[in-house]
């Protein structure tokens, strides 16, 4: 397989970095940063000269895409000069020539359907596995409390809003590959599993600045990915089962300040979170195994996604009358949350999931 498709080689090897910063606090310290960065410098070298061919014939925006992250990494080192901390400029510049590297890594090479999707299936396997196994640690632990910070669930980045981010950057390739029909059906009940629990896991944190970035990235998955009807038809599910599962989730927020209460709550959790998975993967395969058996007439599959869109629209029209409904005037609401935004004031206790507080933030 390697050698008819050798973009896994550099493929491979960037992923495997990715997952192990993951379990390394998100990479954060720099015996754990630089390392990998310097491997993956490597691993960009070698894949310039095997791909060598390839660059001249990169498609404009690419190629114009290289050049800006490339002039705004030199920039970076050139800010040195004149910045008042040199050694975070100088941290700062090598930051930004990781973003470049890794770039570069996935954009050089011409990758095939398969194996690009093969290489995001084992990025979403390796984050559920990662965040599954560090929830099963904290629930059977004897010291709980050492997997939070300030309440709230930071473990494996050692921060709360990295959880959220980190788990919901699974979450879309899941439900990309869950959602292909050239999937194999037992594949696509996997990825529907592996949707739900990095969204469960996202929830777990309460990040408010992941309240608002996660539909931002849900609108852009929209905008830009293929396949939207069937990406629909596999987020129903997914939906409901976060919605049925999200109480014991959130609870484990209010049960942090009570050490007697702590330990049920993270069970109730993890058993939530392992009921959705065996859920979602059920649906998934049934939905998979439909899909690929049922040869519908073109007319019939017309008919079923205008369907599917016209669905999806009810429910977002229900779900934006039902928020008008609790919040007010939707202007209004906007711009006391943006008042709360820019005041800076940050409240330590809520009553509640802090997920419906305003968005003060320190």
């Amino acid at each position: 397989v390697v050698t008819r498709r050798p973009e896994l080689i550099p493929g491979v090897a960037a992923v495997a970095v990715f997952l192990f910063w993951a379990t390394a606090q998100g990479g954060v310290m720099a015996t754990d940063s630089y390392p990998g960065a310097l491997f993956l410098l490597g691993v960009l070298c070698a894949t310039l000269y095997a791909f060598r061919a390839r660059l001249p014939r990169l498609p404009l925006l690419a190629l114009a895409a290289i050049a800006l992250l490339g002039a705004f990494a030199l920039w970076s080192y050139l800010s040195i000069v004149w910045a008042d901390d040199q050694g975070a400029a100088w941290d700062g510049a090598n930051r930004c020539l990781l973003y470049l590297t890794a770039f570069v890594i996935f954009t050089l090479p011409p990758w095939a359907p398969r194996t690009a999707a093969a290489l995001l299936g084992l990025y979403a396997v390796g984050i559920g596995v990662i965040g599954g196994t560090v929830l099963l640690e904290a629930a059977d632990s004897a010291n709980p409390l050492q997997y939070f910070i300030a309440g709230r669930f930071a473990e494996p980045t050692g921060y709360h809003n990295a959880n959220a981010a980190l788990f919901t950057s699974a979450i879309f390739p899941a439900i990309f590959l869950a959602s292909r029909q050239e999937a194999p059906w037992p594949a696509r009940g996997l990825m529907l599993a592996l949707a739900g629990v990095p969204f469960q896991l996202a929830l777990m944190p309460q990040s408010r600045g992941w309240l608002i970035a996660a539909p931002l990235a849900a609108l852009a998955y929209i905008a830009f990915v293929p396949g939207l009807v069937r990406s629909l038809i596999m987020v129903g599910p997914l939906a409901v089962v976060v919605a049925l599962t999200a109480n014991p989730i959130l609870n484990v927020f209010d049960a942090v300040d009570n050490a007697a209460a702590l330990g049920p709550a993270l069970d109730s959790a993890r058993d939530a979170t392992l009921i959705g998975a065996v859920v979602l993967f059920l649906t998934g395969s049934l939905i998979g195994f439909l899909d690929h058996h049922l040869d519908l007439p073109e007319h019939a599959a017309r008919v079923g996604s205008r369907a599917v869109l016209g669905v999806a629209g009810v429910i977002a029209l229900a779900g934006a009358v039902v928020a008008i409904g609790v919040i007010g005037n939707p202007i209004g609401w906007a711009g006391d949350r943006w008042d709360d935004f820019k005041s800076g004031e940050f409240e330590h206790e809520f009553e509640g999931s802090r997920l419906s507080q305003g968005l003060g933030s320190n």
